[in-house]
């Protein structure tokens, strides 16, 4: 099978669109498909959120994000820290 990601850019944007996909969530993998959903910050998904920690989401922080991002994340970070996301080089 072919791996293919699934783009959502904004995913608050759209009415009812995180209830959608929370219910396909679970099925994704074994259709071997993975979503990369983006935002500003955590708190725009906030239906899906304990689903995507449930099924092994995986997290990019990029410089400029806000500190609550992290402290949202900081067991799944470790060993990093505050200073560290603050200390992001410019890409």
């Amino acid at each position: 099978m072919t791996k293919l990601n699934l783009i959502i850019d904004e995913l608050y944007q759209v009415n009812n669109a995180e209830k959608f996909l929370m219910k396909k969530l679970s099925q994704l993998p074994k259709f071997n498909l993975k979503p990369i959903i983006s935002c500003h910050y955590l708190n725009q998904i906030r239906i899906i959120r304990e689903e995507l920690r449930s099924a092994n989401a995986s997290y990019m922080l990029i410089s400029g994000c806000d500190k609550k991002n992290f402290d949202e994340l900081e067991s799944e970070l470790y060993p990093y820290q505050e200073e560290d996301l603050l200390g992001l080089p410019r890409y």
